[in-house]
């Protein structure tokens, strides 16, 4: 039977209403449906072991609403005083406008080489075959005459090997 629950409770005062009903420690709830649920079996046993008015009279008193989890009532009788539920901690921030020439629709930031074109230095491939440093250094010497940073990217090349072969002067960077 699964009903949609609404409460002003905390779970914390779900759980120890259900462990003073019950009489004994109530075991991990997995959501205020959930704890609303067991309360409600542990009043019927309750009242079915009990079988007095008193309990009667609990479940069907204006404080307690089966329907959406209110039990107000029932604390009020133990004297446990019913902690309020968190409220949400306001409206969402707003987002950071960003500043002139970032909206380009890419993450994080821009480049240091983008603008740039790449001219290769080297008349063989000098990275170890088979690793990606050597696959980005096949793009470049397949555009001998130069390639723009943007398009090496598109081919697959990775700005990392890049740094690397600048680093080692297997390139030479040119602005546009």
């Amino acid at each position: 039977m699964t009903r949609k629950v609404e409460t002003e409770l905390t779970m914390k005062n779900l759980t120890v209403l259900i462990n003073l009903v019950s009489g004994e420690k109530a075991k991990s709830l997995r959501n205020k449906e959930a704890a609303v649920e067991r309360f409600i079996e542990v009043m019927n046993e309750r009242l079915e072991r009990d079988a007095t008015d008193e309990a009667e009279d609990v479940l069907t008193s204006p404080g307690f609403d089966t329907a959406t989890g209110k039990v107000h009532a029932i604390f009020d009788e133990a004297g446990i005083e019913l902690k309020k539920p968190r409220k949400s901690r306001g409206a969402p921030k707003a987002k950071k406008e960003k500043a002139s020439g970032e909206g380009d629709g890419r993450r994080g930031r821009r480049s240091s080489f983008a603008g740039m074109v790449i001219y290769p230095l080297q008349a063989e491939n000098p990275r170890r075959k088979d690793s990606h440093g050597y696959r980005s250094y096949d793009i470049l010497l397949k555009n001998r005459d130069g390639i723009t940073f943007e398009e090496y990217i598109a081919a697959g090349g990775r700005r990392n090997d890049l740094d690397w072969d600048s680093k080692h002067n297997y390139v030479e960077l040119r602005s546009k």
